[in-house]
């Protein structure tokens, strides 16, 4: 950012040479006294414009970047709060449900403690640790979308 700053403090220090080099006639001559070719000025616009020109490049580069991720945050926010509005389950939550009921079924109790307690998380309600119960539940949200799961 500060590289940006001080390209915007050039450019506008040599566009302001430029508008007053009309009221400088002597400029010229006495960069050519320098041995420096009398168009200095104008390649000095040239450079610090074009230097210019790919900062800001650079920078809608890396700002493009940055709002398109939080572009794709506010639509998959947006499409979760809708999927739960209209009373039905986002399709993660629906794919990890389903794992966590198959889970259920595991013979380690602690398979089956652990996905009954993240069963309760997802969906807010506690159907014991049987799976018949969880997967008619499933088999209602998926069919009818009523219910709500947060």
């Amino acid at each position: 950012m500060a590289l940006v700053r001080w390209s915007s403090v050039a450019a506008l220090a040599v566009a302001a040479l430029v508008l007053l080099e009309p009221l400088m006639p002597w400029l010229p001559g006495w960069l050519r006294s320098l041995g420096l070719p009398a168009d200095l000025l104008l390649r000095a616009c040239v450079a610090v414009l074009a230097v210019q020109v790919l900062l800001l490049l650079a920078t809608q580069q890396r700002l493009d970047h940055a709002f398109s991720g939080v572009l794709q945050s506010f639509q998959e926010f947006h499409r979760a709060r809708k999927a739960e509005a209209e009373g039905g389950l986002q399709p993660s939550k629906r794919e990890a449900i389903g794992l966590l009921v198959a889970a259920l079924g595991s013979p380690d109790p602690s398979i089956r403690a652990s996905s009954h307690g993240h069963l309760v998380r997802i969906t807010g309600q506690d159907l014991g640790t049987a799976p018949a119960p969880w997967q008619e539940w499933l088999r209602v949200q998926q069919g009818s979308g009523a219910g709500k799961a947060s």
